[in-house]
Order: C-alpha cells, then sequence, then structure tokens
C-alpha cells in the first residue's frame, strides 16, 4: 500500500484524489494514511476521481490497524498555487453537508512540486466544515 506522497521524480499532468485517514479528536487532526488513488482512480488533466473501493479498502485495513478513519482527501497540483479549486470547494461543501458521512470537519491536503523531484513543496491543509474552508497548520512530526 502507498502510505505516503509523490515519490522523487514522478510528476504527472493527470490528477486522481486519493484519502487522507488518521484521528480527530475534534481539537487535533492526526494524518496517520495517505493512501493511493487505487488502480481503477480515473485521472484526467482537470478532473479528480478516486476509487471508492480502493479507498474503502484502505479505511478498513487503517482502522483494524490503529483505529484510523477516513478524514479527508489529498491531491496535488501541478501548476498554480496549492489552493482548492471550485470543484474541489463544491466537492468538499458535499461531503460535509451529507447526513449519512456525519463529517463535522473534514480535511483536504494539497501539494505543489516546485521541481520535479518532488523534494521541494508547497503544502497546504484546509479545513472545511459547514461555516466554510479555511488554511490550518501543519506540522509533520514523522515522514516513513
Amino acid at each position: 500500500m502507498d502510505r505516503g506522497f509523490p515519490a522523487s521524480g514522478r510528476t504527472s499532468l493527470l490528477l486522481t484524489r486519493k484519502i487522507l485517514v488518521g484521528v480527530d479528536d475534534g481539537e487535533t487532526v492526526e494524518i496517520r494514511c495517505a493512501g493511493g488513488p487505487g488502480p481503477r482512480a480515473i485521472r484526467r488533466a482537470h478532473l479528480i476521481s478516486r476509487e471508492t473501493a480502493f479507498a474503502q479498502e484502505v479505511v478498513d485495513r487503517e482502522w483494524k490497524r490503529d483505529g484510523s478513519d477516513w478524514i479527508g482527501e489529498w491531491h496535488t497540483h501541478t501548476v498554480g498555487r496549492p489552493l482548492p479549486s471550485n470543484l474541489d470547494r463544491r466537492t468538499y461543501e458535499g461531503i460535509v453537508t451529507a447526513a449519512d458521512l456525519e463529517f463535522q470537519r473534514f480535511f483536504s491536503l494539497i501539494l505543489r512540486a516546485n521541481d520535479e523531484s518532488w523534494e521541494d513543496l508547497d503544502i497546504v491543509l484546509w479545513e472545511i466544515d459547514r461555516q466554510g474552508i479555511r488554511p490550518r497548520s501543519l506540522l509533520v512530526v514523522n515522514v516513513e
């Protein structure tokens, strides 16, 4: 399983939406796993679609391992700034307002590479709730 972010040298104009798995106690969120897109994910330049069955397998595995659950999604931007697009915003608003999902808040991590090695990144964590979307501080404490 891909437990992390893009490896050095992997760049593409094709985007996919991937899940973030971890814990959210209402004050602090801990991202424990950044899932991959899945083998059947749709990859296009301006369309992001994750493979739902693969994402569920990742969540189920992490839940059994340490109690982690789906807390958000991540994706890369190949150009521009790491800001949510209008499509991102509509998607996130739909997630936090869906009664069956019961999210109090949802997180989006957007990464943008400043070079082809993926060693120099701009990373922004966004918090989404029913009041809106806002950037949050991010502290990286362990990268495997």
